[in-house]
């Protein structure tokens, strides 16, 4: 089983150079592929510029709750350069407040936050919270990501564990 680690516990990390030898930024948000579920990269605040700089996910040499290191700050790209990190820029999917349906059209609650693997970058679970439950939904339930919801499969429901409530 893939380690995971929160998307939420990501953001505001440091983001370290092993050539440079110092810290060349820090997470600003997690680029998600809405179609693979999948992390892209990161989008990286350097403090500098206004710029949207990134990591392609390929690049970060290690990831954990306590930073991000990458090879070397030429890693640090602008999103602009690299196709498929604009395409999914533009579509401006976060999945934390999104809506969760099922196929039905029965709704779950809102994403407040999700478990990515630290290993391959797949988002593996969903945290979902309504008015009386909180519920973890395993990645397999996914059956596609729109601009405003997530959509689910129709035994989701039952298939979710009850989670500890949200903090």
């Amino acid at each position: 089983m893939p380690q995971l680690i929160l998307a939420s516990s990501l953001i505001h990390l440091p983001i370290a150079s092993l050539k440079q030898e110092e810290r060349v930024g820090a997470v600003a948000q997690l680029l998600i592929d809405d179609e693979s579920c999948k992390i892209l990269g990161l989008l990286v605040s350097t403090g500098f510029a206004r710029d949207c700089k990134f990591i392609a996910f390929d690049d970060i040499t290690s990831l954990d709750s306590s930073g991000v290191i990458i090879k070397s700050s030429n890693d640090i790209g602008d999103i602009n350069d690299v196709v498929r990190a604009r395409s999914a820029y533009k579509k401006r999917i976060n999945l934390v407040g999104m809506r969760v349906r099922t196929e039905s059209k029965k709704n779950l609650g809102k994403v407040y936050d999700y478990a990515v693997s630290m290993t391959y970058g797949l988002v593996m679970q969903l945290m979902v919270s309504s008015m009386f439950h909180n519920r973890i939904i395993p990645r397999s339930k996914i059956v596609s990501i729109t601009k405003k919801s997530i959509i689910v499969e129709d035994d989701s429901l039952a298939d979710a564990l009850v989670a500890p409530e949200a903090a």
